[in-house]
C-alpha cells in the first residue's frame, strides 16, 4: 500500500496515476500541527488498515496531478541519518577535500569513522561484522522538512561554500525501537520513501550543515514495507535539470539499512513515525536557484522540488 498525504492534509492510498481518498478511516483526524493522529496512525496501523481497505471501494478518486502532495512525515521526532555509507561516496568526497574545496583540510574515513570502545562492547557480537569500524548515524532536524513541489530555499553562504544534493533511500519507523539487533531491524520498520539530504559543504558540525530550512525534502508517499521485499535491492536515481547526477543501487551500501538502524537505536530509541535515512551514493553536486531536481526511488515513486535563493 501507498499511503500519500495531500491538500489538506487528507490521507490517500495511491493507485497508479490516481489518490484515492481514504481520510474518513482515521480517527482524530486533524489538520492543525504537530498532526499527532499520523504516528499514531503508523503505530496502529495494523489495526487500521482493515478499515482503509474497506474505504477504497467506495473512496473517491483524484488524479495525482491535481492534488498537492504533503511531505508524508510532516513531524518526526527524530531523523537519523547514516553517513559516507557508500565507498563510491566516500572516495569522491575525499578527492574534494584533498584538493581544497569547502575550506576542507582533512578527508572523512569512509564509512565516518570507527566507534568507541564502549559502543562496539554494547552491540551483540554478529558474525560478519567489519571487526573495529561501523559508520556514523547523525540527527537532521525535523523542521528541515519538506514535500513533493515544494522548494529547496538556498542559505546566504560566505564565498566558497556550495550547497549539495544527495538522494537517498529511507525507511519509516513504525514501533518504538530501542537497541534491537540487526536480525530484527527491518521488523521495526512501517514504510519506504525518498529523501534528499541537502548540505552545505565544508567544515563545522554536519547535522548544522545539513538542517537548514527545506534542507530534507522527502516524498512522494510511503509503500508500506511490503510493497519493498528488500531494501538492499533497491535502484536509486537523482536528477537535476532532467540530467542524471546520482544512479546508484542499495546494494552498494556500506552498512544495510538493518545495520543502520541497529546503530542508531543504540543511541537512542527511534520512535513511530521516525526516519531513518541510508546514506547518499556517490554523484553529488552543486545546486543553484533556478534548478530542479528530482529523485526517483524505483519501486516507490519520483519527485521533484524546486531551487531558490533566500
Amino acid at each position: 500500500m501507498r499511503l500519500a498525504l495531500f491538500d489538506d492534509w487528507r490521507l490517500g492510498v495511491v493507485e497508479g496515476d490516481l489518490v484515492a481518498d481514504v481520510t474518513d478511516a482515521i480517527e482524530g483526524h486533524s489538520t492543525e500541527w504537530p498532526y499527532p493522529w499520523i504516528p499514531r496512525m503508523i503505530a496502529n496501523f495494523d489495526r487500521i488498515r482493515p478499515r482503509i481497505e474497506e474505504r477504497l471501494a467506495s473512496s473517491r478518486r483524484l488524479p495525482l496531478a491535481e492534488v498537492k502532495l504533503r511531505p508524508p512525515v510532516p513531524t518526526p521526532f527524530n531523523i537519523a541519518a547514516a553517513a559516507s555509507n557508500y565507498k563510491a561516496h566516500a572516495a569522491e568526497m575525499r578527492t574534494m577535500m584533498d584538493a581544497g574545496r569547502f575550506g576542507g583540510t582533512a578527508a572523512p574515513p569512509v564509512g565516518g569513522g570507527a566507534p568507541s570502545e564502549s559502543y562496539e562492547s554494547a552491540l551483540p557480537d554478529v558474525e560478519g561484522r567489519p571487526h573495529g569500524r561501523r559508520g556514523e548515524v547523525f540527527l537532521k532536524s525535523p523542521t528541515s522538512i519538506i514535500g513533493p513541489s515544494d522548494t529547496i530555499l538556498l542559505p546566504e553562504l560566505v564565498p566558497g561554500k556550495e550547497v549539495h544534493h544527495e538522494g537517498e533511500f529511507a525507511c519509516v519507523i513504525g514501533r518504538e525501537c530501542y537497541r534491537v539487533h540487526r536480525k530484527d531491524a527491518i521488523d521495526y520498520v512501517f514504510g519506504y520513501l525518498g529523501l534528499m539530504d541537502i548540505t552545505v559543504r565544508g567544515e563545522g558540525d554536519r547535522s548544522r550543515r545539513k538542517s537548514y530550512k527545506s534542507f530534507t525534502p522527502i516524498g512522494p508517499w510511503i509503500a508500506t514495507r511490503d510493497e519493498i521485499p528488500d531494501p538492499q535491492d533497491v535502484k536509486v536515481n537523482l536528477y537535476v535539470n532532467g540530467q542524471i547526477r546520482q544512479d546508484a543501487h542499495t546494494s552498494d551500501q556500506i552498512e544495510g539499512l538493518a545495520e543502520v538502524i541497529e546503530y542508531a537505536s543504540h543511541c537512542y530509541p527511534l520512535m513511530p513515525g521516525d526516519i531513518v535515512t541510508t546514506g547518499s551514493p556517490a554523484g553529488v553536486g552543486q545546486i543553484h536557484e533556478g534548478d530542479r531536481v528530482k529523485l526517483e526511488i524505483v519501486g516507490i515513486g519520483d519527485f521533484t522540488v524546486d531551487v531558490e535563493s533566500l
